[in-house]
């Protein structure tokens, strides 16, 4: 048991810093904020019927397009950097504990207080990701 919850908790670690070292919060957000802009523009345009509305729909589209892009191919970057570390751990652990049992230290509603351990290591996982974002945003007020 505390070997597959120190195993999700380090992956949670590794995970959580991959996603900070390959994605950039702030040029993410601030490509969301141009989409939103622009989303905006869109609508008033589409409320317009003449011809430079229509060509100025397809531009927008166009860059709309573009952007979705940019976000798409940063997120993907991360997802396969932590596949290529998790899907071998969760082969090993699949082989390791296959259909075993484990007694979890508390009740859970709904599950109760036994289950597999892919069950354990998924609430390692939320436990141990919610504990670093609570870390980082208070990290992140003592900066300010």
């Amino acid at each position: 048991m505390i070997d597959v919850a120190l195993i999700s908790a380090g992956l949670s670690i590794v995970s959580f810093a991959l996603q900070r070292k390959l994605l950039n919060k702030d040029e993410l957000k601030a490509l969301q904020e141009s989409m939103k802009e622009k989303q905006k523009k869109l609508n008033e345009l589409l409320k317009r019927q003449d011809k430079q509305a229509k060509e100025e729909i397809d531009g927008l589209q166009k860059e709309m397009i573009e952007a979705s892009g940019k976000m798409m191919q940063k997120s993907m970057k991360q997802m396969f950097a932590t596949l290529i570390i998790v899907l071998p751990v969760f082969w090993y652990l699949g082989f390791a504990y296959g259909e075993t049992k484990i007694v979890f230290p508390f009740e859970l509603p709904f599950i109760g207080s036994s289950g597999n351990w892919i069950i354990w290591y998924i609430i390692v996982s939320i436990i141990t990701s919610i504990v670093l974002m609570i870390i980082e945003k208070a990290l992140k007020k003592k900066v300010k």
